[in-house]
């Protein structure tokens, strides 16, 4: 308590303690009441008038302080701390999905190898050719029905230079040379090449036929 507080409640117990002193003087010998009558109204008068004058000490003093500007202090909301950012675990791709797509390189080497099991069934059965004739002569494929000097010349495209080549074609030899002869298919099965070819090498199949 300040010292100006202490002052202030002195004077409130004195003033008081004189208030309950002349209220107890005039009830009894004004008024004529007896001791104890007399004493009991003055204390309470005197406690009465105490706690007026606290009231109205305290009051003064509440409005003193709003006339001086002092604004009471209000404690300010303290920040709450953001929460903590959780990291997400990185997603794992479903199970059961797609497959993985082979790679570029994969894909090519997959088309190599069919373009080349493609190529070796195109070949299969393709008669053995020749690069030029034997001797650097040729038989005359035209003793062979059928054949004229343009169907000679694509065989001779083809490396079939002699009669001996025809006569030792087999089956599949034939269905290769029939799928094959641009603008002739289906010739030589249907005009017994072969045949006529063993015929006109005297049915050898493993020299070359006289031009």
């Amino acid at each position: 308590m300040s010292a100006s507080g202490s002052n202030n409640s002195g004077r409130m117990i004195s003033w008081a303690v004189a208030a309950g002193v002349a209220a107890f003087l005039i009830l009894m010998f004004a008024i004529g009441y007896d001791f104890w009558s007399s004493l009991i109204l003055g204390l309470l008068v005197g406690v009465l008038v105490a706690i007026l004058l606290w009231i109205g000490f305290h009051r003064d003093a509440d409005e003193a302080g709003l006339a001086s500007g002092a604004v009471p202090q209000v404690a300010e909301p303290q920040e709450r701390p953001a929460p903590a950012k959780t990291e997400r675990p990185a997603e794992e791709p479903p199970a059961g999905g797609e497959e993985e797509k082979p790679a570029p390189a994969a894909k090519k080497a997959e088309a190599a190898g069919e373009a080349a099991a493609s190529e070796a069934k195109a070949e299969a059965g393709r008669p053995p050719a020749l690069e030029a004739p034997r001797g650097g002569k040729a038989d005359d494929l035209k003793q062979i029905r059928g054949v004229g000097p343009k169907l000679e010349k694509v065989l001779n495209e083809m490396g079939i230079w002699h009669l001996d080549q025809i006569a030792s074609w087999g089956p599949a030899e034939v269905a290769w040379m029939d799928a094959n002869l641009k603008g002739f298919r289906g010739r030589v099965s249907r005009d017994d090449w072969v045949g006529q070819a063993r015929a006109l090498t005297g049915g050898d199949s493993g020299q070359g036929g006289k031009g």
